[in-house]
C-alpha cells in the first residue's frame, strides 16, 4: 500500500511538473528575425499600408477570413511605418520589419512569398480572393489540398 501511494505521488509530481512546464513554454513565443526562418513551413503575405484607416480595415479583413488564411499555410504581415501587425504567434524584431520594407519598397505594396521564399504575386491593393487563387494555383498547395 505504502509503494502504490509513492507511485501515485511520483506521478503526480511528475504530470505537475510537466504541465508547468508547459505553461512556461506557451509564455515564450519564438522570435521572427527574418522571413528566411518560416521556408518550407508557411506561405507569407506583405502589405504595406500608409493610411491609419485602411490598415484597420485590412486588419479586420484578414481576421475574419482567418480559416481561409490557416488552411492556406498563410502568414500576413501589416507594416504600417515602424509599426508591424500580424497573424502569426511569433515574437517580431525590428530586423524583420526592415527586411518587409524593403522588400514592399522593391516590389509592391502587395507581396505573396511562397513556402519556397520567391515572390509569387505582386500588386498595388489587396484582393484575398486572388491571392487565395494564386496559392491555389501553386504545384504545393494542389499537393496540399489531395492530401487533405
Amino acid at each position: 500500500m505504502f509503494r502504490l501511494a509513492i507511485m501515485a505521488l511520483v506521478l503526480f509530481t511528475s504530470i505537475t511538473k510537466a504541465q508547468t512546464e508547459l505553461k512556461e513554454r506557451e509564455k515564450f513565443s519564438p522570435t521572427l528575425h527574418k522571413l528566411e526562418q518560416l521556408n518550407w513551413k508557411s506561405r507569407v503575405l506583405l502589405i504595406f499600408e500608409t493610411n491609419k484607416a485602411e490598415e484597420q480595415a485590412l486588419k479586420l479583413f484578414l481576421e475574419e477570413n482567418t480559416k481561409l488564411v490557416q488552411e492556406r499555410d498563410l502568414y500576413w504581415f501589416l507594416v504600417n511605418g515602424a509599426e508591424l501587425i500580424s497573424n502569426s504567434n511569433y515574437k517580431l524584431t525590428s530586423d524583420l520589419n526592415l527586411e518587409i520594407i524593403a522588400l514592399v519598397r522593391e516590389n509592391a505594396p502587395i507581396v505573396l512569398i511562397g513556402k519556397d521564399g520567391e515572390v509569387k504575386y505582386q500588386a498595388t491593393n489587396l484582393d484575398l480572393q486572388e491571392v487565395f487563387s494564386r496559392i491555389d494555383s501553386m504545384p504545393m498547395r494542389r499537393a496540399e489540398m489531395r492530401q487533405k
